[in-house]
């Protein structure tokens, strides 16, 4: 199974030649993980801050950035699991117009307690379950 999300690309994404801007596709990419963990994990980003004291930081990432999206597109970012560890998970989410690729990306993302010192912790094993089901 995978998480889909479609995002219109606006103005405030694009560079001086009207496409995306690399960094403002990490934006999306950290807007699709909260958006997943928000609606089909269940396990809001407020809750796990201001409650759990706990995070999510990324550790590690490789993006392909295939074609350029232009201001006014609708694109569609699909998310899978790729693995799950003890303390950290692998996502792969790719960004689409229709069937045509625009960018992949690979997130590597640590679970932490946000208790100084900041420190990695297990999945909780809820958590674990509920990624599972989008394991690619």
């Amino acid at each position: 199974m995978k998480f889909s999300v479609e995002y219109l690309i606006r103005f405030q994404h694009c560079d001086p030649a009207g496409i995306v801007f690399y960094p403002r596709y990490y934006e999306m990419f950290c807007q699709v993980v909260e958006d997943w963990f928000a609606d089909a994990l269940h396990w809001d980003f407020a809750t796990l801050e201001r409650v759990r004291h706990e995070g999510i930081p990324l550790v590690h990432t490789s993006c392909d950035f295939l074609k350029p999206s232009k201001i006014g597109d609708r694109v569609t970012f699909d998310l899978t699991v790729a693995e799950i560890g003890n303390a950290s998970f692998t996502v792969d989410i790719t960004g689409r117009l229709g069937d045509e690729q625009r960018v992949r990306v690979r997130l590597v993302m640590a679970y932490v307690s946000t208790d100084a010192p900041m420190h990695a912790v297990s999945i909780p094993d809820e958590l674990r379950e509920a990624m599972e089901r989008y394991r690619a």
